[in-house]
């Protein structure tokens, strides 16, 4: 088990103070800890405390438009890419903040087989509007299923193991062709 990250109640990391915490039960029955912060533009959200330690997480989601506001720039409606529309966020942008995680997070439990092995984000993509609208171009939307679960059957896959997330290199795969691709996997034949 991991350690437990001390999170003072009104410390400031970023644009967030953090102002309570909760546990939550994720859909695999893991109960997790969260801290509840209240950003400087008015939003709150519930937050990993590494994330918060890290640096990871800065802002609710606002932060781009949050400093905007504070030099007197024009602020756009709590979306930094226009993406997300009260709230409710574009259907790849969890997918992109997870394969950042997964490359440059030293602390993500799968760092080692993606970060550390040299796999990285196409340096354009590092901007979401970027990423959402050359993936979309290149392999269209998500296909339409998901598992008993709920989660979806379909996730972004790298054709070459060995290379990064990069144009060419992703597609739309289930698990078990996920599992296929896979650095060491051999197809049996008897």
């Amino acid at each position: 088990m991991g350690r437990v990250v001390e999170i003072p109640f009104g410390a400031r990391y970023g644009l967030l103070r953090a102002d309570g915490e909760c546990r939550r039960r994720r859909p695999n029955g893991k109960i997790v800890r969260l801290i509840h912060c209240l950003c400087d533009c008015g939003g709150d959200s519930l937050v990993a405390p590494s994330d918060l330690v890290s640096g990871n997480t800065q802002s609710c989601g606002c932060g781009e438009d949050a400093n905007r506001a504070r030099l007197g720039e024009r602020r756009h409606d709590h979306t930094k890419h226009g993406m997300a529309l009260a709230g409710a966020k574009h259907p790849l942008y969890m997918t992109w903040q997870n394969i950042k995680q997964r490359c440059y997070n030293p602390n993500h439990p799968e760092y080692l087989r993606y970060g550390a092995r040299g796999i990285t984000l196409h340096a354009p993509w590092h901007d979401f509007e970027v990423f959402a609208a050359e993936v979309l171009s290149e392999i269209g939307e998500r296909p339409e299923g998901s598992y008993p679960s709920g989660l979806p059957l379909y996730s972004i896959d790298r054709r070459d193991n060995d290379r990064g997330y990069e144009p060419g290199n992703v597609r739309w795969a289930t698990k078990t062709e996920q599992n296929l691709n896979r650095r060491g996997s051999r197809v049996l034949t008897g």
